[in-house]
C-alpha cells in the first residue's frame, strides 16, 4: 500500500520502463550529483572548507585596528545596570551607586540610588559578541582566581 503513493512504486509511475531494474550507486560514486545541491546545503566534503571559512572570519573580526578617536574617549564607571531591548537592538544603561538624596546620611534608613552615567545601543549580534568575549574572559579570571561572589552582603556600619 504505501508504495502505491510514491513515484517509485511500479503501479503509480509517471515515466515509461523498460521493465529493467536501476542499479544501487552511492552519492560518492555519482560525482556531480553532490555539485548540484543549493548553496545551503553542505556536502561531506565541504565541511572542512566551511570550517576552514568560519576560522578565516573569526581571524579577520580579530586583525580589526583599533584607532584612538581624535576627541578623545569617555571613561565611565559604572556599578550597576538597566538592560533594555527591542527587535532590532540592545540598550544597556550603566550607572552608578550613589547616596539617595531622600536619606543622604547613613543609618538604618539609608538608601541608594542610582546615578545613570552612560547607555549603550547595539545591535544583537554585537550582543551575542560581547557575551561570547565576557563568558571567556570571566571564564579565564576565575580559574586564575576562583568563581566571582555575585550575591554579597555590606557589611553593617560599625558606629
Amino acid at each position: 500500500m504505501a508504495e502505491l503513493g510514491r513515484q517509485g512504486g511500479r503501479k503509480n509511475r509517471r515515466w515509461k520502463s523498460d521493465g529493467a531494474v536501476p542499479t544501487c550507486r552511492s552519492l560518492k560514486c555519482m560525482g556531480g550529483v553532490g555539485k548540484s545541491l543549493p548553496a545551503r546545503f553542505v556536502r561531506c566534503d565541504q565541511v572542512g572548507d566551511v570550517e576552514s571559512k568560519m576560522a578565516e572570519q573569526k581571524e579577520a573580526q580579530k586583525k580589526i585596528a583599533w584607532i584612538k578617536s581624535p576627541g578623545g574617549v569617555i571613561e565611565v564607571y559604572a556599578n550597576t545596570s538597566h538592560i533594555l531591548w527591542s527587535l532590532d537592538d540592545v540598550r544597556i544603561r550603566l550607572g552608578q551607586l550613589i547616596d539617595s538624596p531622600a536619606t543622604p546620611n547613613a543609618g538604618p534608613d539609608f538608601s541608594v540610588a542610582a546615578e545613570e552615567r552612560v547607555a549603550v545601543t547595539f545591535t544583537w549580534r554585537n550582543a551575542a559578541l560581547l557575551r561570547n568575549q565576557l563568558s571567556a574572559l570571566i571564564e579565564a579570571y576565575e580559574k586564575v582566581n576562583g568563581p566571582i561572589k555575585i550575591d554579597v552582603t555590606l557589611a553593617p556600619a560599625p558606629f
